[in-house]
């Protein structure tokens, strides 16, 4: 499943030279808080550097840290392999106590059979500060500019089908870097004949306002007027400028208006919008979702404020329901309140202050309840080519089990569900089990059962579970891909021989596919997988985004042996 991401610990690839700048000064040269008053700030202040690790998942170290090692690090920053340093990380404090008993601790601790070192890193200075102070010692800063078109929809420019013809250039190379590193991980599998078919690329029926949802960010352009859109740069590069979203041709003229009203709503409120680079302000985020099919739009208005006030709450909705944004007729309006993710904390706390609960949606004739935090493909038109390209390639029978891996709120599941004779579904978050059981109920489907629970645990359950007479696999995981437990877990579980995986960003998922075809070893006891069927669809136009859906199918002990090609 695809997840946007908010203010969560994170892990990240970062240029190790980039490491070796000069540390940020005590202070800044503006009245503004420092980074050490700043509390809620992931300081690069505090920060060290572990070397010499064994290959780890970020769930992995981070269990480490935590639970045998007793660390809190506030960042977790993974480096890419090096001759020198082999896997390493940088990890970051907020103070100087926790980041010497940090140094302490680990300097030669073992983990994985591995001697670790640990020692202080210099801290990189905050992008937006280094980028004033160049200006206030009159250096030449350049900043190149994008427009918001450029930033978000950088192939429109180009004719529908120039934009699908690049596509599918690089999904094939993605799928010739697949039988390269197979061939490399795993010779014999990699002379296999049939490793991933290309089976074409699937237009979206909708090229223009195809989006229900989005996501704006509320900040200011270059001019220092409040605007609701995109952001044009990356914080990293010094850039938190909005651009105005008006010319977006995947966004629809509905959404259009909602970022637009909300726009007029906030610069005449009293409150400020959201500094990334001080955190001071209150109006951070406004998330809009739009059926163009039911004609629902829901609203959520996301604030930086520990506590509601009670006069914002009635502002919005007088707003938005008497006043200046009456004319939107959202049918639903929650507040989002997006601060520091505490621990154990899976998602932001929404609160519904008007209309209905829910907006809905509908796929290949099936309504969806969505709430605030669903996840639902962001082309509805083109959902419907995704899921079914993923039925045909699955090839089911009234006989077949669907384990829907990673359900979130039973849209695929329940969309395979007359072609199979049962669908498992299974999903962490418990409020998407609750949305995939009512979606059931609601479209009349009972042969789908729905469990709230780790999916890498529950594989090996539903498998069992199963009574079709064959079972078959369906995953959607993240942009980053599986993690490497879940790659482990279906490598390992017996009686799954096929399934699907669906990527919206196959560059991120190429490590799974590899690693699912990796020799037998203690790690992983089940015979590998080999990518049968590739297909592309094109989920996002005007974008460089572009969905692939695989067919996996596990090698039989016999069968490199009569498949390969010769020498």
């Amino acid at each position: 499943m695809s997840m946007d991401s908010q203010e969560k610990m994170d892990i990240s690839v970062e240029n190790s030279a980039a490491d070796q700048s000069v540390p940020a000064p005590a202070s800044p040269t503006i009245e503004q808080p420092t980074l050490e008053e700043r509390k809620d700030f992931t300081s690069e202040i505090f920060k060290i550097e572990i070397k010499n690790l064994a290959r780890f998942g970020f769930g992995e170290i981070k269990k480490f840290l935590k639970k045998k090692m007793q660390l809190d690090p506030v960042k977790i920053k993974a480096m890419p392999r090096s001759k020198e340093f082999g896997h390493h990380a940088f990890l970051c404090f907020r103070s100087e106590k926790e980041t010497l008993e940090a140094i302490k601790k680990l300097d030669g601790a073992i983990w994985k059979g591995q001697t670790i070192k640990a020692l202080p890193a210099k801290a990189i200075m905050d992008p937006m500060q280094k980028k004033r102070l160049e200006k206030e010692n009159g250096e030449d800063v350049q900043t190149v500019r994008k427009t918001c078109l450029e930033a978000t929809a950088p192939l429109a420019h180009l004719t529908y089908d120039e934009q699908l013809a690049i596509k599918e250039v690089e999904l094939k190379k993605i799928l010739e870097d697949y039988r390269k590193q197979i061939l490399k991980v795993n010779p014999k599998l990699g002379l296999l004949k049939d490793i991933g078919i290309w089976n074409g690329f699937e237009r979206a029926p909708l090229i223009n306002g195809y989006r229900n949802k989005s996501e704006f960010t509320v900040g200011k352009n270059v001019d220092g007027e409040k605007v609701v859109g995109f952001r044009l740069g990356s914080y990293s590069d010094g850039s938190v400028e909005v651009g105005d979203i008006s010319d977006l041709p995947h966004i629809p003229e509905r959404m259009k208006l909602a970022a637009k009203l909300c726009q007029d709503f906030i610069r005449a409120s009293p409150y400020d919008v959201f500094s990334p680079e001080f955190y001071t302000g209150v109006f951070r985020q406004i998330s809009v979702r739009f059926s163009s099919v039911t004609d629902e739009l829901m609203l959520v208005i996301g604030v930086h404020m520990s506590h509601i006030k009670d006069e914002l709450i009635q502002d919005v909705v007088t707003f938005f329901t008497e006043t200046g944004g009456a004319e939107l007729k959202a049918k639903s309006i929650y507040i989002e309140k997006i601060m520091k993710r505490q621990v154990g904390q899976k998602s932001n706390e929404y609160i519904h202050i008007h209309g209905e609960k829910y907006i809905t949606e509908i796929v290949h004739g099936l309504k969806f309840r969505i709430s605030p935090g669903s996840f639902f493909q962001v082309n509805t038109q083109s959902a419907e080519v995704l899921y079914q390209c993923a039925i045909n390639l699955a090839a089911t029978t009234p006989e077949t089990t669907v384990l829907d891996i990673c359900c979130g709120t039973g849209t695929i599941g329940l969309c395979f569900s007359k072609y199979c004779k049962e669908v498992l579904g299974v999903e962490l978050v418990a409020e998407a089990i609750n949305d995939a059981r009512y979606n059931a109920t609601a479209n009349g489907i009972t042969n789908c059962e729905f469990f709230a629970g780790n999916c890498d645990d529950y594989i090996q359950t539903l498998v069992h579970k199963a009574t079709g007479n064959n079972i078959l696999a369906v995953v959607d995981p993240p942009r980053a891909g599986l993690h490497n437990r879940s790659v482990t877990a279906l490598r390992n579980v017996k009686g799954l021989d096929r399934f699907i995986y669906i990527s919206c960003s196959p560059t991120s998922a190429l490590r799974n596919w590899v690693d699912l075809a990796r020799p037998l070893s203690k790690t992983y006891k089940g015979n590998p997988f080999i990518a049968k069927c590739v297909m592309g669809v094109d989920m996002f136009p005007h974008t460089q985004h572009k969905e692939m859906i695989i067919l996996f199918e596990r090698i039989k002990d016999n069968a490199p042996l009569n498949d390969v090609t010769s020498n």
